[in-house]
């Protein structure tokens, strides 16, 4: 039979075995039993507490102590049905009694009564305060260690793995110290029902005895006390071991060492204060009326040890001097050498004036907002981007940021934590008193200004964003932009095998029979480039499937995907079924197309330079009227034209969706925006409407 299912019957027959001592009465053999295997089990439980390291090692313990608690107080009735009813318990409590009691009841009596009080009002009591403490402390730092998991993982000192394991492990240590708490009130509870029991035992047992029995009174009191004791004695020991285990679990910490190598090292690791200790002690013998032969083999005895824990301490020092040059002059590992020659793909460096803005103890959440923004990226684009390495750079000013990719600086700016952003209207924003500024993110003016203000600059219509928001802004806008240049082949071939799952032919025809898994990569960079998303990936390497055969130029195969793509590029761009479009004229348009040459495998536009920085920035002008009227422009060209001109836009820092016709919906209307010809003018017709087939 399996192990595990072995340990479940056992748990099982255990529970039905207190249901059954509960009703049925036992012969006194079977208690001597049952009450040596629960003090067995006690001193089981308490040994492996004191062995292990931390508590999570011993994760069944709340459970185990219920159990325990459980299965005593079943015994507890079955001793005293034995003792009310039979006199004779078995030999394991008349054993208890009689090693107590020694024939003087008063003696006995007393002793229990030391070891409830001991039990209940020490060791329970405590136990279960410690429980409760140490419960509400776990429950109020749990936010705090999943924002420094957060921050690592961000920070890239932990993998995803590791994180989920480090928050499943605050998960248990969590939930354990919860169930702590309420079995320790099992625990007292059953203490309590101990010296009832006793009670219950000595006066019904004393009436038993003088009515039923026909004792007289001496031989009733001195037989069910010495019962009643060794009843109380062989459950209560158990039970006090219990309580001391649920102390020690509770009350230490994580150790590399087990508890009694801790306490060694931590209480007698130190020889000068045994010193102090065995002079005291020998001062007492020779002082004082102690006795001298006890005190003073007590002080020499200490004072021994302390000359040989000190020479033990002595002999790893000395034994050491000479190899701890070695480790420092041994060379690097290659790989340890690797890790410092190559750039992080993504690393955030801020000043040290911006920590409150990161450190999760001063109220800052800019890690736990990084976190989010990869999520929601990844929704977006349908890219993985590498976890980002958050840090500290002295080198930076106190307030200022960059954002690196590879080792180069793609973005940066400088924040005011203790200030909020005003963005809005210029003439609304003079109004205001504060520090005027440029936004990071957008290049457009801006004034930092205090808290208290933030109610006069909303009411003049200015929008007020924290410094913790400017940065994340910054950062959305930069990595949605960079996104392509952070997917590499690992990344690619991640997403390939999540396709593979569900779609396995379309993967297995196209890498690498087809194109190499570089070749793909390529592409999906040329639609992340241009802001398109890559989530239908399906249907993106079934397009390069079919082009593949004929073509291998990455330019056309990336026109095949955007071709497959053509509802979704049109859901970002159409407003109300309308494409508000800007377009060249079509004889200067076809005139474009005879210039367009292919250099590297990419299409390249040969054109007068003057002719194009004209066409840029009417087209940037176009742009920027059409945006402030509400409206999402886009430039619409012939498909031959579409790569080459999309390239020339991103080099000019156009940030203007290009558009061929093939990539429109049949259904979707074309509002001739504007059209630029190459003459040097251009006219503007908006409203006018062409339906496009």
């Amino acid at each position: 039979m399996n192990p595990g299912r072995m340990a479940n019957f056992g748990v099982m027959l255990l529970a039905i075995g207190v249901v059954f001592m509960m009703v049925q009465p036992l012969p006194p053999v079977a208690m001597d039993v049952l009450l040596l295997a629960n003090l067995s089990f006690a001193l089981i439980v308490l040994i492996t507490v004191i062995s292990t390291r931390e508590p999570l090692q011993f994760s069944t313990f709340p459970t185990v102590l219920l159990l325990a608690t459980i299965f005593r107080i079943a015994l507890n009735v079955s001793t005293t049905r034995l003792i009310l009813t039979t006199g004779n318990p078995g030999s394991v409590v008349e054993a208890f009694g009689s090693s107590v009691i020694r024939g003087n009841a008063v003696v006995g009596f007393v002793l229990f009564l030391i070891l409830f009080v001991v039990q209940f009002i020490v060791i329970t009591r405590g136990a279960e305060r410690v429980s409760e403490v140490a419960a509400r402390f776990t429950l109020d730092a749990m936010p705090g260690k999943q924002m420094a998991i957060d921050a690592d993982l961000n920070s890239g000192l932990l993998t995803q793995e590791q994180a989920k394991a480090r928050r499943e492990e605050i998960q248990r240590e969590a939930d354990f110290y919860g169930a702590m708490d309420g079995t320790s009130k099992f625990v007292r509870g059953d203490a309590i029902a101990a010296i009832i029991i006793f009670a219950v035992n000595i006066i019904a047992g004393l009436l038993s005895g003088l009515l039923l029995q026909h004792l007289s009174f001496g031989q009733a009191l001195s037989r069910y006390t010495l019962l009643s004791v060794g009843d109380g004695l062989v459950t209560q020991i158990p039970a006090l071991l219990l309580s001391t285990a649920t102390a020690v679990i509770v009350t230490r910490q994580s150790q590399q060492n087990e508890l009694g190598m801790a306490i060694f090292g931590q209480l007698l690791g130190r020889p000068q204060l045994l010193w102090i200790v065995a002079g005291v002690i020998g001062l007492l013998g020779l002082t004082t009326p102690v006795n001298k032969g006890v005190a003073l083999p007590v002080a020499l005895l200490l004072a021994a040890f302390a000359w040989w824990q000190k020479n033990r301490q002595k002999t790893p020092d000395t034994a050491s001097v000479q190899p701890t040059a070695v480790p420092s002059l041994a060379p690097e590992r290659p790989e340890e050498l690797a890790q410092r020659v190559t750039a992080e793909p993504l690393a955030l460096a801020f000043g040290v004036g911006l920590l409150p803005l990161f450190d999760p103890q001063h109220g800052g959440n800019l890690l736990e907002r990084i976190t989010l923004i990869r999520r929601q990226l990844a929704d977006e684009l349908g890219a993985v981007l590498p976890v980002m390495r958050v840090h500290d750079d002295l080198a930076l000013p106190p307030l200022r940021y960059c954002l690196s990719i590879y080792g180069a600086i793609v973005a940066e700016g400088e924040v005011y934590p203790d200030r909020l952003m005003a963005i809005g209207n210029a003439a609304a924003q003079q109004t205001v008193t504060g520090i005027s500024a440029v936004d990071p993110t957008f290049g457009l003016p801006v004034i930092w200004i205090l808290p208290e203000q933030k109610g006069q600059a909303e009411q003049v219509g200015l929008t007020v964003i924290d410094a913790a928001g400017v940065i994340a802004t910054h950062l959305q806008e930069t990595l949605r932009q960079h996104a392509w240049e952070l997917l590499r082949r690992e990344e690619t071939r991640t997403l390939l095998d999540a396709v593979a799952k569900e779609h396995p032919a379309v993967v297995d025809e196209l890498v690498p029979n087809l194109l190499t898994l570089g070749q793909v990569q390529q592409v999906l960079q040329n639609l992340l480039r241009e802001q398109v998303p890559i989530r239908s990936l399906p249907l993106i390497l079934e397009a390069l499937a079919d082009a593949a055969p004929q073509e291998k130029r990455i330019p056309a195969l990336t026109e095949r995907a955007r071709k497959a793509l053509r509802r979704v590029l049109n859901q970002q761009v159409v407003q109300d079924g309308k494409l508000c479009a800007i377009l060249l004229a079509p004889a200067d348009e076809m005139q474009w197309v005879e210039r367009i040459r292919e250099e590297e495998g990419e299409p390249i536009l040969q054109v007068d330079p003057l002719q194009l920085q004209r066409v840029l920035q009417e087209t940037a002008m176009h742009k920027e009227s059409l945006e402030t009227q509400g409206k999402r422009p886009v430039f619409l060209c012939q498909p031959a034209l579409r790569f080459a001109l999309a390239r020339l836009f991103e080099r000019a820092a156009l940030r203007l969706a290009v558009l061929s016709y093939q990539e429109l919906e049949p259904n979707v209307q074309v509002e001739r925006a504007a059209v630029i010809t190459l003459q040097g003018s251009s006219e503007q017709q908006v409203g006018e409407a062409a339906q496009t087939a």
